[in-house]
Parts: structure tokens; sequence; C-alpha cells
């Protein structure tokens, strides 16, 4: 099939493995009709689905389009609306873009995938005036800490780094270019001392001014290209991890998180703009201020042989810092973040249960619990300021060593002429400046302990286990489907016991059958289990004589209905709620649906119908 092999390259691409990629071909079972671009747009989040990829979809008319794809990193599908076209022609891969020139993959009328260079222009004029369906891919965050065990939060920091290291290289370019020219100011001072003190001519002077003027000017600009791509970075952070994350949550095995608050969970995220603004101060200050002391001791050590033990000292005394305070700074920074996100959590259940502590009169409960979360903060939060104001403290009373020490060693060796008065006056300058760029990263520690704390808590949500998505697709039926049970038992993992025990049943294709039961005795938890919302249970479960375990549980949710309790709506139209954004289901589906449930007159009351929006409670 067409969608195969084009998200099989948009796989290549991201570096989804073969074992993911196979997944694919079970694709072929659901029999989606690519003739027509609705139908090839399906079967391309089908694909997508199997193969670990999201897609997020955009229309675009040639002018959108052309800005779109001159913003968006590869990998990208472009699909053309119009219906004269072949599915093949109708559809390319856009894998990387350098420039205004995308590397596009696209299928042959023999099924041969090939490569070539087309220009944003050549892509836009190939379409004609006809609009586009664009499919942004992304890959689902695998769920390798299950199959490898945790893994630290400077594990997952580099993790992020390499996703990213394109556009990081590029910003420790600038921060070098801008390191080299912030020297000018230096060099351009010893040689202009030099020269006005040998009484030459101005002409000279006047070159080295405008060196040094040229070079500060340089800096400046170099700086805020630097700002730009750090800019870049911060906005596809943002956008990978709020996509991949609510990519993961219709995936989430269920039955692990059975009667878990995830809306508090989700909390979390908010620390992705904790990234962003320590990401950004570390690949901006950080990076500048480390290559300006880089460079510093460099020209130190050009100056004279003993400036090269002062920068053996300075690196020395880097080392000892991160080595005896870096651990305890996580530590107390992570047990911060925890209690801050048990005062929030507290927050929330108060606001939910306002009208029970209301009603329950004079009590201290929510101030006496607010106390213990706010306390512990405070004490984690004291023990955290204790790491950086040692390193501080140490950082001060480094700087009055050296500041002295180097003053009266540069003056003896001005004294005993081994360097001249402007390399003196040069060398200070440069010392001020090793020394700013130390305190800065110094200071940049706290940064370092927020952006591996927020990590840390984002990878609450990332480690949250995903069902398997790989399996067979049933065939499409208007019987229904035939189940069988046989030994099935089921427990929830905080229960002592098992909630469902030595089922044996068998539902024909068609019947009709009810289960009855006193209240928690397993009747919900049975139907969701049937409905392929829980697995990990025991025994044999089969559709239409084939084991669950061998079907893919996305594929068997969509042949079955349900109406279970506990299952809310969200906010959106009365439209969004029943087709739940599937392709295909139109008006008239829709409609089908609310009248089975006796639904229909009652939305035909409401003045904007279908359009009506229902807030998160199910109120419109």
């Amino acid at each position: 099939m067409l969608s195969c092999q084009l998200t099989a390259s948009v796989a290549q691409r991201l570096g989804v493995p073969p074992l993911e990629q196979v997944a694919v071909g079970e694709l072929a079972r659901l029999g989606l009709d690519e003739q027509s671009s609705d139908g090839l747009v399906q079967s391309l989040l089908e694909a997508g689905s199997r193969a670990g990829i999201a897609y997020v979809r955009r229309t675009a008319a040639p002018r959108e389009l052309a800005t779109l794809l001159g913003r968006l990193e590869g990998p990208l599908v472009l699909l053309r609306t119009d219906g004269d076209r072949a599915p093949h022609e109708r559809a390319l891969v856009l894998l990387q873009r350098s420039g205004r020139v995308w590397r596009v993959a696209m299928v042959d009328a023999d099924g041969t995938l090939r490569e070539s260079d087309l220009s944003i222009d050549a892509l836009i004029a190939s379409g004609g005036s006809a609009s586009a369906t664009v499919l942004v891919a992304a890959r689902l965050i695998d769920d390798a800490h299950h199959r490898d065990g945790p893994r630290s939060a400077s594990a997952r920091l580099f993790e992020l780094i390499a996703a990213e290291k394109r556009h990081i290289a590029l910003v420790y370019l600038y921060a070098t270019l801008v390191g080299l020219f912030s020297l000018t100011l230096p060099l351009g001072v010893q040689a202009t001392i030099g020269l006005v003190s040998g009484g030459l001519i101005l002409q000279p002077v006047v070159l080295l001014v405008s060196f040094v003027v040229l070079g500060t000017l340089a800096y400046g600009v170099l700086s805020v290209m630097q700002l730009s791509v750090v800019e870049t970075i911060q906005q596809r952070i943002f956008a990978r991890f709020a996509l991949e994350l609510v990519a993961r949550l219709p995936r989430l095995a269920m039955e692990k998180r059975s009667g878990e608050d995830l809306s508090e969970r989700m909390n979390r995220f908010f620390e992705v703009v904790t990234i962003q603004k320590s990401g950004a101060k570390l690949l901006v200050d950080g990076s500048t201020a480390l290559l300006q002391v880089l460079f510093g001791l460099l020209l130190l050590t050009v100056y004279h042989p003993y400036f090269a033990f002062f920068g053996a000292t300075l690196v020395l005394l880097l080392v000892v810092i991160f080595r005896v305070t870096g651990p305890k700074g996580l530590a107390t920074s992570i047990k911060e973040s925890s209690y801050k996100y048990r005062a929030v959590s507290w927050l929330g259940e108060v606001a939910r249960a306002s009208v029970s502590f209301k009603y329950a009169g004079r009590t201290d409960l929510p101030l006496a619990r607010m106390d213990e979360h706010v306390s512990g903060y405070l004490k984690y939060r004291q023990s955290h300021f204790g790491v950086l104001a040692q390193q501080k403290i140490a950082m001060v009373l480094f700087k009055t060593f050296v500041t002295g020490g180097l003053l009266v060693l540069g003056s003896l060796l001005v004294i005993d002429r081994q360097i001249t008065l402007g390399q003196f006056v040069a060398s200070e300058i440069v010392v001020v400046t090793v020394i700013a760029g130390i305190e800065k990263l110094i200071a940049s520690l706290a940064d370092v302990y927020d952006l591996l704390t927020a990590v840390e808590k984002l990878s609450q949500l990332r480690d949250l286990e995903l069902e398997e998505g790989r399996g067979l697709a049933l065939d499409r039926s208007a019987r229904g489907l035939a189940v069988g049970m046989r030994g099935l038992a089921f427990a929830y993992p905080s229960a002592t016991a098992p909630t469902l025990r030595g089922l044996d049943l068998r539902i024909a294709s068609g019947e009709r059958v009810g289960v009855i039961g006193v209240f928690g005795s397993g009747e919900s938890t049975l139907l969701r289990v049937v409905a392929g919302v829980y697995g990990g249970y025991e025994g044999t479960l089969t559709y239409d004589g084939i084991t669950r375990s061998d079907l893919d549980a996305t594929a068997l949710r969509e042949l079955i209905g349900q109406v279970l309790p506990g299952e809310p709506l969200f906010e959106g139209t009365i439209e969004e709620n029943v087709s739940m954004g599937r392709a295909g289901l139109g008006t008239a589906q829709v409609l089908e649906a609310l009248r089975a449930v006796g639904a229909h007159e009652f939305v035909q009351t409401l003045p904007q119908g279908l359009r009506t929006e229902v807030t998160a409670g199910g109120r419109t």
C-alpha cells in the first residue's frame, strides 16, 4: 500500500526501529480506500499510529503552504487535495529542509521509492491553485525506560539535547564567534597603549580604534543571531512535548492508572516552561561565559607561562564545586519541587470539595494539610539555597584571592620587564573577563538544577506506560464480534485480591447478553476488559477466534461501542464529543448515534444544535 511506503520513509527519517516499521504492513487488512484524498489521509494516520508516529494535520492554500514549508522542519507528508492525480502523484514525503530546498521522497507508478531535491517554489508550483494537506510527523516517545530500567535526570537531559543537536551546534558556533570578538577589546587596548606610549602617528591608532569598534559591533550582531536560534529551540521544545504527550495519553495502559487523577499529574507539563527558560539562559549566558573563559585563559597563557597556573587553578575550582555541591543541590531541588506539586494538588482537592468543606463548618484541615506541604517546601528550598550560597561564597573568596594575586604577579612581571605595560593592562582586562565568566558559570548552576529537576518531573509524564500498539486488525462486519473467555481473571495493581476470577463465557456474533451483579462485583471491570480498555488480564480472551494479545488494541476498540460509567465529556462541541474527530464520520453518522441513545430530540432543542459547546463537566 502507498501509505505503508510513505510511512516507512518517514519512520526511517525519525529513526523508528525496523520492528515498529514492520507493524505498518498490517494496515493492508483494514482495506482502506486510498483512491480518495480522505481515504489516503486516513490510511496514513492509521499507518503512522501503528509505526509509533503521530501526525498533525493542516490544510493550507498555496500562499499559506509556502509559509509552512519555509518554517517547518521535516519530516512531513504533503498531500494534494485535487482528484485529477493518481494516489502516488498526490503524496510526497518532505524529509529534510536545507534553506529553501527540501529533500523529497516520492513513490513512482511501479511502487519504487525515490528521492530528489525540490525548492519550495517548485513544490508550490507543482500543486497549482489547489489547497494541500500537510501531515507534520513526530515520533511518539518510546517505552525504552520500561525495557532498560529507569534513567537518570542527566541521561534524559542528554536525550533532549540530542534531539536539538543541530540547533545547539549553531548556538555554540555563534557563541564561539562571540567569544573571539569579545577579545577585540583587550587586544585593541594593548596595541593602542603600545602605540601611544611609543609616540607613533595617529593613523595606526585610528585603525586600531576602528578595529575595536567593528569587533564590538560584530559581537552584538552575533549575540542577536544566537538569541534567534535559542528562541527557535524553545518553540520546538514546547511544541514537541505538547504534541507527544497528547498523543500518548489515549494510548496509556489504563489498568495501571486505575483510580489515579491524571489531570493532577498533567501539572508537570508546566516544567516545559522551566526547560525553556533555564535552557535558554544556559545556552546563551552559559555557552558565552564558558567560551570567554576558555579563550581568556588561552590568551593569558600567551602573555606569560605563570598565568597558566591561574588557568589550571580555575578549572580545578570548578571541578571541586561541581563534585562537592552538585548532588546535594539536585536532590534538594527535586524535593522542593515535589512539595510544590503536593501543595498544588491539595489546592485542587480543596477546590473540588469546597462545598463539603463549607458544610464542615469550622475545620482547620485545609490549613493544616497545606501547612504540612508548605513547611516541607520551605525546608528543602532553604537547603537548596544553602547549597547555592556555599557556591557563591567559594567564588567570592577565590575572586578576592585571584584579583589581588594577579595584580601583584603582573606588577612584578612588569618591573622585571618580562611583560610590557600594555600586556599588563590587557591581562588585567582579560582576568576581569575570565572571573566574570566564572561567576556566570557558578550562578548558572541554579539553572542547571532547575533544568534537571524539570526534566525529572516531566519524566513522570513520559514514563506513563503505554499499551501494546501492534497486532492484527479484525475485518469489519455488520454481524458483530464473537467473544470467548476461558479462565479469565483480572486484578488491579493496588488490589490484594483479583476483581475477576475464572470466568468462562461465550458470546455468539449478534447475541445479546446482560451482565448483572451487586455493586462492586466487577461488572464494569469485565466490560472494560472486553472492550479493550484494560489489558493485563490472565486466562484467554478471544474475538472471532483470535486472542486479544494478537490484536491491535486501537483497531479492536473501533469495532466496539461502549457507554461505560465514569467516561466524562471534554470541552468541545456535541458533534466533537460524538465523533471524537475520527475521519469519515459525517453529520449523518453523528445524528444516527444520537438517535440510538435517545439524545437526538434533546440536541435539536438546543439553539446551536450539534455546534453547542460542552464544558468539561458535561454542561452545555
